[in-house]
């Protein structure tokens, strides 16, 4: 991680870390997440997953969100919460609907976290 904040990314606007290990197994706590080293590196909005999801989720996902960020043909980073939530909100509504109205399990839609702006 600190391979990437010493970057220092001046020209970065925004990152997406959805990998089948985005965090550093020895450090658990958000604010030393991969997510927070890519924001101090200079990057104002991230979005990246807390714990490993499945690659048939994470292509979803990242489709969604991007095409959520799109506006007047133009890609706007202000619409990442938004497009993130939206993304999610359709894969929970997804997997209830695939399990009969039982239950969308949380570990895999509420793996992704924004910060940012």
């Amino acid at each position: 991680m600190l391979e990437v904040v010493q970057k220092k990314m001046t020209r970065a606007e925004f990152a997406y870390i959805s990998a089948t290990s985005s965090k550093s197994l020895d450090l658990v706590e958000e604010s030393r997440h991969l997510a927070t080293a890519f924001q101090l590196a200079g990057s104002p909005s991230v979005i990246a997953t807390l714990w490993n999801i499945s690659d048939q989720y994470s292509d979803v996902i990242a489709g969604k969100i991007y095409d959520g960020m799109v506006r007047d043909g133009k890609f706007d980073i202000r619409l990442a919460p938004r497009s993130l939530s939206q993304a999610l909100r359709g894969l929970r509504d997804q997997l209830w609907r695939e399990s009969g109205g039982k239950t969308a399990d949380p570990l895999t839609w509420a793996a992704f976290i924004h910060i940012g702006c």
